[in-house]
């Protein structure tokens, strides 16, 4: 039963991570890719190297979540 708990867990890693791909292109094919989906201002280029994924500046990354 362990075993069966990690894998169902890799699994829902792994939906996360393509999820977040996929709105990484969406935002792209908007136009809208390296600005925060919060405030609008463009995310640092070290941020979206590290994460490429990620739809928050680093500011609004540190705030608690809407």
């Amino acid at each position: 039963r362990v075993g069966r708990r990690r894998v169902n867990q890799s699994r829902i890693g792994r939906l996360s991570r393509i999820g977040a791909r996929q709105d990484q292109a969406m935002r792209q094919a908007a136009d809208e890719y390296g600005y925060c989906v919060r405030c609008g201002k463009e995310i640092g280029g070290k941020r979206l190297a590290l994460d490429p994924a990620t739809p928050l500046c680093l500011d609004c990354a540190a705030l608690p979540p809407d």
